[in-house]
């Protein structure tokens, strides 16, 4: 190997490391502040963006409750079936909550509003909703969803509640009757566990003795 041959090997290295080096320098400067700090102006923003989002999932629990009800699900497509929201204000409620039903695949309704504004409700009172759908029917699994969404007290609330024409082929469904299990389970534990304490506490041999 020449002496020549490994004077250029040295100097593109050389170069290559100061090139590498001097547009790394250009790219995190373009990338932060003043004082050398990345910049987190993206991140920030797609954070804001999400916590917005969570926010105004969350804060709904503090002035309403909704779930869906069925009322009647027919056991084929070819009758209707009869679904309602059921909301119940936590709070004083104003005039102007937007609501709207958003029907699955293969889903249709009756009615050709599907949407609405929601009345002045007060602490306490509820109301129902009711929505009449081809489709929805228990031969065969199939979607639809409640959705509220409007701004009260300066807050931005937003609440999508989804049902299934079957639910009890759902994991939530699975769940719920586990739980619920599990809480009649609990309460007979506890009423055992009452008359025992009852039955030890006046036993008449004690008594006697």
């Amino acid at each position: 190997m020449s002496k020549q041959f490994i004077l250029n090997l040295l100097g593109i290295t050389i170069i290559g490391v100061f090139t590498g080096y001097g547009v790394t320098h250009v790219f995190l400067n373009q990338n932060s502040d003043l004082y050398g700090n990345p910049l987190r102006t993206t991140a920030s923003i797609n954070q804001n963006r999400t916590l917005t989002k969570i926010a105004a999932h969350q804060i709904y629990q503090d002035y309403f409750e909704v779930r869906i009800k069925h009322e009647h699900i027919s056991e084929d497509g070819n009758q209707t079936s009869i679904v309602k929201a059921v909301l119940t204000a936590k709070k004083d409620l104003p005039a102007g909550l937007q609501y709207k039903w958003i029907l699955g695949e293969s889903v249709t309704a009756s009615a050709s509003h599907i949407d609405g504004t929601l009345k002045e409700l007060k602490q306490g009172e509820q109301i129902e909703i009711p929505l009449i759908v081809y489709g929805f029917n228990k031969s065969a699994q199939t979607y639809l969803s409640f959705v509220i969404d409007g701004v009260v007290d300066s807050h931005k609330l937003h609440k999508e509640v989804l049902s299934s024409s079957r639910p009890e082929d759902s994991f939530e469904y699975v769940v719920q009757q586990a739980h619920a299990a599990e809480q009649e389970q609990r309460r007979a534990n506890q009423k055992v566990e009452t008359q025992s304490s009852r039955s030890k506490k006046f036993d008449l041999k004690k008594v006697i003795k």
